[in-house]
């Protein structure tokens, strides 16, 4: 969740599908997928909020929002769309990894996607 409080707008490259994770698991800068059915979305919010340095900024503009404040948007988007389920930042986060997997994605792909660190060899 602090990885997407902290997302900056140039944090987006929209003519690549990638958006820029900085320090992320491990304190590294990774690049993951920014899926096009989202970018719709984005920019329909963009358009309306105006954001100037952070995608998500918090009550002062020049800070980004905290992660509290997405875990209570996540929460409450769910029961919006009528899911009885308890949905958090972390459900998007497996059903992301989920669907990579059931499409045939390889796992390690998969890890790196998600931020998770190099495994060693044995």
């Amino acid at each position: 969740m602090s990885e997407l409080a902290h997302l900056r707008l140039s944090d987006i490259d929209s003519d690549r599908d990638l958006l820029l994770v900085r320090g992320g698991k491990g304190a590294k800068d990774r690049w993951t997928l920014y899926a096009r059915a989202a970018a719709a979305a984005v920019n329909a919010y963009l358009a309306q909020a105006r954001p100037r340095i952070w995608l998500f900024p918090g009550e002062r503009p020049d800070r980004p929002c905290n992660v509290r404040s997405i875990q209570k948007m996540v929460t409450d988007a769910g029961r919006r769309a009528g899911i009885a389920r308890p949905i958090s930042p972390h459900t998007l986060r497996h059903t992301f990894a989920t669907l990579l997997l059931e499409a045939g994605t390889d796992v390690r792909v998969i890890q790196v996607l998600l931020g998770q660190p190099a495994s060693r060899p044995p």
